[in-house]
């Protein structure tokens, strides 16, 4: 399965497992159609909701991505995730909060150990 369909997928199923009591639904992207698809869907349950929606990127740390820009090392990945969730959140309505964060690591591991600690 494709990072995006995961993506997709973690949301979708973690909101229908926990629905009735949750009221801080995590969801990760990565830039792609199908996570702005879930997003647009997430802005839809938490304006419902009353939810706080959580917009994580992860700067995948098993590929290269430290640069170095005007004598400082930067890490490309993660500078671009910021972007990311940043553009991501401006793109919410008005009445639905959200919160970003950009973490490093295996994707796999960090979307569901982000998920633990937000739900």
């Amino acid at each position: 399965m494709s990072s995006e369909a995961t993506a997709a997928a973690w949301f979708y199923s973690g909101r229908r497992r926990c629905s009735w009591y949750v009221r801080q639904y995590p969801l990760s992207t990565d830039g792609s159609d199908p996570t702005a698809q879930a997003f647009d869907y997430a802005t839809e349950i938490a304006a419902t909701d009353g939810a706080t929606l959580h917009v994580l990127n992860v700067a995948d740390t098993g590929r290269d991505s430290v640069t170095q820009i005007s004598g400082e090392v930067v890490d490309a990945l993660e500078r671009a995730g910021d972007d990311l969730v940043r553009e991501t959140a401006e793109r919410a309505p008005a009445d639905v909060a959200v919160e970003t964060e950009v973490r490093q690591g295996d994707p796999r591991e960090i979307i569901v150990d982000y998920s633990e600690q937000v739900d």
